[in-house]
Protein backbone atom coordinates (compact mmCIF):
# COMPACT_ATOMS: atom_id res chain seq x y z
CA UNK A 1 0.00 0.00 0.00
CA UNK A 2 1.32 2.91 -1.00
CA UNK A 3 0.54 6.32 0.80
CA UNK A 4 1.93 10.02 0.37
CA UNK A 5 1.57 11.40 3.81
CA UNK A 6 4.10 14.71 2.99
CA UNK A 7 1.85 17.72 3.17
CA UNK A 8 -0.98 15.98 4.62
CA UNK A 9 -2.92 16.93 8.02
CA UNK A 10 -2.39 13.75 10.70
CA UNK A 11 -4.39 13.41 13.87
CA UNK A 12 -2.84 10.54 15.96
CA UNK A 13 -5.57 8.94 18.16
CA UNK A 14 -3.50 8.52 22.30
CA UNK A 15 -0.36 9.24 23.25
CA UNK A 16 1.10 5.93 24.60
CA UNK A 17 4.27 4.49 23.22
CA UNK A 18 2.90 3.05 20.33
CA UNK A 19 1.75 7.02 19.47
CA UNK A 20 5.03 8.48 19.72
CA UNK A 21 6.45 5.65 17.25
CA UNK A 22 3.45 6.46 14.81
CA UNK A 23 4.19 9.83 15.26
CA UNK A 24 8.00 9.81 14.73
CA UNK A 25 7.37 7.81 11.35
CA UNK A 26 4.59 10.72 10.44
CA UNK A 27 7.50 13.24 11.13
CA UNK A 28 9.96 11.29 9.12
CA UNK A 29 7.30 10.78 6.18
CA UNK A 30 6.68 14.32 6.17
CA UNK A 31 3.62 15.08 7.48
CA UNK A 32 2.21 18.72 7.19
CA UNK A 33 0.63 19.23 10.86
CA UNK A 34 -0.10 16.36 13.40
CA UNK A 35 -2.86 16.39 15.91
CA UNK A 36 -2.62 14.41 18.98
CA UNK A 37 -5.66 13.61 20.76
CA UNK A 38 -5.59 12.05 23.64
CA UNK A 39 -7.95 11.85 27.26
CA UNK A 40 -4.54 12.89 29.62
CA UNK A 41 -3.54 16.54 28.65
CA UNK A 42 -0.17 15.57 30.15
CA UNK A 43 0.75 12.84 28.18
CA UNK A 44 -0.46 14.44 24.92
CA UNK A 45 1.93 17.41 25.98
CA UNK A 46 4.95 15.08 26.22
CA UNK A 47 4.48 13.50 23.20
CA UNK A 48 3.97 17.24 21.33
CA UNK A 49 7.63 17.91 23.36
CA UNK A 50 8.75 14.85 21.49
CA UNK A 51 7.38 15.60 18.42
CA UNK A 52 8.70 19.39 18.52
CA UNK A 53 12.29 17.99 19.53
CA UNK A 54 11.81 16.08 16.36
CA UNK A 55 10.96 18.82 13.94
Amino acid sequence: MDINIKGRNCVVLGAGSSAKTVVKCLIDLGAGSIIIKNRSIENAHNLQNFAHFRF
